[in-house]
């Protein structure tokens, strides 16, 4: 009897391991889903930080990460789990960013340390920065490229909302 294999070359597993799980991974994502946020928000305010606590888990999840590109807004997104029947996932979602919390930080700390993200202490925000690559840097991977555009579109979704209002819709318990 023929066996099909079906492998996955063990060098790529660990890349892509390592690529979801970094928090410098992290820090690019958060300051990606900051600037579309203060982008698309009608006053330009830069996004509250449990907002970066919820983005960062859905940018990190597979399961929700997949479902970004192929909704147009929060609301959608969220029906998807109940129509799938994976509404089990969704329940689950605000479990998942507290066990999350410190690559989150992790990856807050780094985005503020390397000058990507500010503190705003007065109103508990992180603001974007400018930032520029460096002239001459290698450009960005496939994957990183495609985190991106899922970054700026959570960031953009989430901007159009109220913050109590993606935290009650998502089940985060504050």
């Amino acid at each position: 009897m023929a066996t099909i294999q079906t492998e996955i070359p063990m060098g790529r597993l660990v890349e892509e391991v390592r690529e979801w799980n970094s928090p410098v991974v992290g820090a690019y994502l958060l300051w990606r889903f900051t600037q579309a946020y203060s982008q698309k928000h009608c006053h330009g305010d830069a996004p509250m930080v449990i907002l970066h606590f919820i983005a960062h888990t859905l940018l990190t999840s597979v399961d929700f990460y997949n479902e970004i590109p192929h909704k147009p807004d929060l609301a959608s997104f969220i029906r998807a789990f109940t129509d799938k029947k994976k509404s089990d996932k969704m329940a689950c979602f605000g479990a998942m960013v507290s066990k999350q919390r410190e690559t989150t930080m992790k990856a807050i700390d780094i985005a503020v340390a390397t000058g990507l993200l500010a503190w705003d202490t007065n109103t508990a925000r992180l603001v974007a920065r400018d930032f520029k690559p460096v002239r001459g840097s290698p450009s960005k991977g496939a994957a990183i490229q495609e985190l991106d555009k899922h970054a700026q579109k959570l960031g953009a979704w989430f901007a159009e909302l109220n913050d109590s209002t993606i935290i009650l819709q998502l089940g985060v318990v504050l």
